[in-house]
């Protein structure tokens, strides 16, 4: 029996393009406190083709609660359908946390489906809230946890950041390990070892949310759950989930050390803010590589200067293309990230973006350019903000945010043609590496052949953004299906 039902939401419906299912990490570290007192059933909707008729399963037993997470975007109508099935089938409230729950608990709460509302962090949160629950007493006084009485909407304080080094360790054992940790012949696993990040990105859920805060597990409990993972897992391959991973290098560098004194035999990558690592020398980037860091994830978002002014990346392009050069001959890969369709953004601006794309892949042969995605407004960001000055259309009800996160969400500054050349774009750009096939779970000889036809052709849509008598999107469509 189930004292407690979590259940991880997809993000969006796969059939052609791959997508890596790694553990429910924010769902397991809510488990922390709770899986000392209380069973707990995980439902992840990523991996379990009969979620819906095992949650029903699980509902017969009478838990204390159903809670779910999920971020703007899709994962709200999973996250949503899994609530609508909890209060068609029983009376179990449900619980619903998360980023996008933290950032909109009120208008979050007005929905029908959700009866409590954990904002903020919520390993204390969720667990002092299902106490309360069990014993049936009041709700008040919980930190982070909004609520309904008698048809009203209830806030309590805010709950403080927790200190990472105090937590219980995450509870791996609470779910099928084999699952998760085997990917593309890789065993592979996310792990986090910090929370927030200190950057002022106006496009970014971290100001609002972590109040550009930063707290980091220090050198010797990382590198104790890096060796669990690796010894007790079998894993080879690790992804360090965190915003960036490289705010403090002087704690790298001792985890470093631990890794490689240790002789763990794994691969990693992370990901960083560029601001973070710019000024550190060759021997910092040999000594990831000495380590088993295979990749760094960068975001550099645009190759305009008003626009990077704008988002408040607090980098120029000059530096990025000094940094770049500075480690071509560092065998780690360096996988940049672009957004198109900021606000305000000119057609001008995006061809610098486009062309500093272009730059960094000709001067370090280890560059990855990942394609280019769109926009997504974040609500409570200074750049969502300006979106609504321009016509976006700030959703009043929970279900109006689903949508938010996908290619074509409607941008009001610009026009349907400028949307559908972005949308094109996104395509496009997928082709700008020789692994493009790594995105598909297509493994024909002919898709092969196909992208290596193609390929010249994206890359001259990409570089001179033309996309007139775009035929091959009724292709791809074909693709989708077959």
């Amino acid at each position: 029996m189930a004292d407690i039902i979590l259940v991880q939401p997809k993000v969006r419906e796969v059939k052609v393009i791959k997508y890596e299912v790694g553990v429910p990490l924010a769902l397991l570290s809510m488990c922390r406190y709770l899986a000392k007192d209380y069973n707990i059933k995980i439902i992840d909707q990523r991996i379990d083709k009969h979620w819906k008729k095992n949650l029903v399963k699980e509902l017969k037993k009478n838990p204390l609660c159903v809670a779910t997470t999920s971020m703007t975007g899709n994962p709200i109508k999973y996250a949503l359908e899994a609530s609508k099935i909890v209060k068609q089938n029983s009376d179990v409230p449900v619980v619903l946390g998360g980023i996008h729950a933290s950032l909109l608990p009120k208008q979050t709460l007005e929905n029908p489906y959700i009866d409590f509302v954990v904002k903020g962090e919520g390993e204390v949160t969720l667990y002092e809230l299902v106490k309360s629950l069990e014993k049936n007493i009041s709700f008040k006084g919980i930190k982070g946890v909004w609520y309904k009485e008698n048809g009203k909407i209830k806030p309590n304080l805010d709950r403080n950041f927790v200190d990472l080094n105090k937590l219980p360790e995450i509870p791996f054992n609470i779910i099928n390990m084999k699952d998760y940790i085997s990917r593309d012949g890789k065993r592979g696993i996310y792990l986090q070892t910090s929370r927030g990040c200190p950057g002022r990105c106006t496009f970014c859920y971290n100001s609002p949310f972590y109040k550009h805060t930063w707290r980091s597990l220090n050198p010797e409990k990382t590198q104790e759950m890096i060796k669990h993972v690796v010894n007790d897992f079998n894993v080879k391959s690790i992804c360090f989930v965190d915003d960036d991973f490289f705010v403090d290098t002087r704690r790298i560098k001792e985890i470093l050390k631990g890794i490689i004194n240790e002789n763990l035999d794994v691969k990693w990558y992370a990901n960083s803010r560029i601001n973070s690592i710019i000024h550190e020398k060759k021997k910092f980037f040999s000594l990831l590589k000495q380590a088993g860091c295979e990749r760094l994830n960068i975001g550099i978002e645009s190759g305009s200067s008003r626009i990077l002014k704008l988002i408040q990346k607090d980098i120029t392009t000059n530096q990025i293309v000094e940094f770049n050069k500075k480690i071509r001959r560092i065998d780690i890969s360096l996988a940049y990230s672009f957004i198109c369709g900021f606000p305000t953004e000119t057609k001008k601006e995006l061809r610098k973006t486009i062309n500093l794309m272009f730059r960094l892949k000709k001067d370090n042969p280890n560059t990855i350019i990942l394609p280019i995605t769109f926009y997504t407004p974040t609500p409570n960001t200074k750049l969502f903000d300006l979106s609504v000055k321009l016509g976006l259309k700030k959703p009043v009800k929970l279900e109006q945010w689903i949508g938010f996160d996908q290619v074509k969400v409607n941008l009001p500054w610009l026009s349907e043609k400028e949307i559908n050349n972005l949308y094109s774009l996104t395509f496009t750009s997928l082709f700008l590496n020789n692994d493009f096939t790594s995105y598909t779970t297509n493994e024909s000889l002919l898709f092969k052949i196909l992208f290596k036809l193609y390929k010249p052709i994206a890359l001259y849509r990409t570089k001179n953004l033309y996309f007139k008598y775009m035929i091959e999107n009724e292709i791809r469509k074909l693709f989708s299906r077959f």
